[in-house]
């Protein structure tokens, strides 16, 4: 016997409706699921609906993830795309201060790769339809924390008044050489 998943909703919202989640419960969630046309696996004692197989590669299921690295933005230096975003979350990775034009940092100081990295978020940005008003959170990666100061001057120079969550680390080295911080960040579109 087939159950279509309104019913296998309705069934399962009665067995918890005032209910505690208690073995007798999963026991019959369970069955449930199972005379739905679904396995079962267990894990220990207690049975789990089998999860489904991932799609295969090549088919034609539309991933709810899209990443891209738009023109005019430094080339990532791995197997990756610098921005991946889902409805209207955004996360843009590890970004140096490169200058696209060139290729190559855009200084040896960290103001001006500062300044890049974050001209460079404003080019991600909008090709995903937000800016920097919707960041929620930056992580700044710096090489030495002696740093920080002159990182704050630049940051601020093309910040202005935003000021989303932040985090700054200190780390030993960084996959670009002669960078002296990276950052990634995330935010939303302008449309919720």
């Amino acid at each position: 016997m087939s159950m279509n998943d309104k019913e296998i909703l309705l069934a399962i919202q009665k067995l918890l409706d005032g209910k505690q989640w208690h073995t007798e419960t999963v026991d019959q969630i369970a069955m449930i699921v199972e005379r739905a046309g679904y396995p079962i696996r267990t894990w220990g004692e207690t049975p789990f609906p089998a999860c489904p197989e991932p799609a295969a590669a090549g088919s034609h299921m539309k991933s709810r993830v899209e990443t891209l690295t738009p023109p005019n933005t430094p080339k990532p230096i791995g197997p990756y795309n610098h921005i991946a975003k889902v409805g209207q979350h955004i996360s843009i990775g590890g970004t140096a201060g490169v200058d696209p034009a060139t290729g190559q940092l855009a200084g040896a100081d960290v103001g001006a790769q500062t300044r890049q990295i974050l001209k460079s978020f404003v080019v991600m940005l909008e090709a995903v339809g937000s800016d920097l008003s919707h960041v929620t959170h930056i992580n700044i990666f710096l090489q030495q924390m002696s740093d920080f100061e002159a990182m704050n001057g630049a940051y601020v120079e093309i910040m202005g008044d935003l000021r989303p969550a932040r985090t700054v680390i200190a780390v030993q080295e960084l996959p670009k050489p002669g960078a002296l911080l990276t950052m990634n960040l995330t935010a939303v579109t302008r449309e919720g």
